[in-house]
């Protein structure tokens, strides 16, 4: 096996490092064969999957959850694809189930990873691997994204932009078509997730799973502030799913539709289209785990 690092230096808080000094001290290993590619601007490691579909090698996205979703929108689907977590947040990365530092993370994958088949979404012709979501999350995603806050700490950010957008929320109103029915929809939240977690750890749809060919869809009904902060903690553990105003369901697709242009976030990526439609590859993607990995 080849395998490719390609690395963000913009992510997180300056661990991308810990990946070089990784690779430097084992460089001379025996059957490690190996290139280094560091990204230098928005779409770069897109360009760079892009010139890779060889059965023979794995590429590391080094990063974040950006930086995991331009990596799968170039990666050629016979390569494998493994997350080395130095963003933000690193959501998807929790649904793998190891507990490491980056060095044992690496030496894991690197030299004892073993392939796994999971699913990928695709929104409006765009991969996403672990969360597509809009109305107050997309506001939350697009603040955060956007932020040159320097007091609050990268990893709180998400919630510090929950408490401000939570006092300012609106309901999105969209035309659903999901599992044979098409309905109206007023909600605060509406999140079609493949993973379980987004926003440096919020649980949405506890139940999820990447290898089912199904997306969690997770649907929250207008709700006051008082309610919505009320929730939140719930909605962090995994277990605002019993609330009354708060539905999930499962589906293999589904189409959304708005008269206005819905602002999105695909793994954090902010898009923004009047019609939406979510579809899912079931075991398209070649996941390189760690051992013990379940889903």
């Amino acid at each position: 096996m080849k395998h490719i690092f390609i690395i963000n230096p913009n992510s997180g808080i300056g661990e991308y490092k810990e990946v070089q000094q990784w690779i430097e001290k084992h460089q001379h290993d025996t059957g490690f064969d190996y290139e280094v590619f560091e990204t230098q601007y928005v779409g770069h490691a897109t360009e760079i999957a892009s010139t890779f579909d060889d059965p023979n090698v794995v590429l590391y996205s080094c990063g974040g959850d950006g930086t995991l979703h331009e990596v799968l929108n170039g990666i050629g689907l016979n390569s494998q694809l493994g997350v080395i977590p130095v963003g933000t947040s690193n959501d998807f990365w929790r649904m793998l189930n190891f507990s490491g530092n980056i060095d044992e993370i690496l030496t894991e994958l690197v030299f004892n990873g073993h392939e796994t088949k999971v699913d990928i979404g695709v929104s409006n012709g765009e991969r996403y691997l672990n969360c597509a979501n809009f109305g107050l999350d997309a506001c939350i995603n697009r603040d955060v994204n956007l932020s040159t806050n320097t007091v609050v700490p990268r990893r709180m950010l998400y919630l510090y932009y929950a408490v401000k957008n939570i006092f300012k929320m609106k309901p999105v109103k969209y035309e659903l078509e999901m599992n044979g029915k098409t309905r109206h929809v007023d909600a605060i939240l509406t999140s079609i997730m493949n993973g379980r977690y987004y926003g440096n750890g919020f649980k949405s749809t506890p139940d999820a799973r990447i290898d089912d060919g199904l997306f969690d869809v997770c649907v929250v009904d207008p709700i006051s502030i008082l309610e919505a902060f009320n929730l939140l903690p719930k909605y962090m553990k995994g277990t605002h799913v019993s609330h009354k105003k708060v539905h999930v369901e499962q589906t293999q697709a589904l189409t959304i539709r708005s008269m206005a242009p819905i602002l999105y976030g695909l793994d954090g990526e902010i898009f923004e289209a009047t019609q939406l439609e979510f579809s899912i590859e079931k075991h398209a993607l070649r996941l390189r785990v760690p051992r013990g990995y379940s889903s």
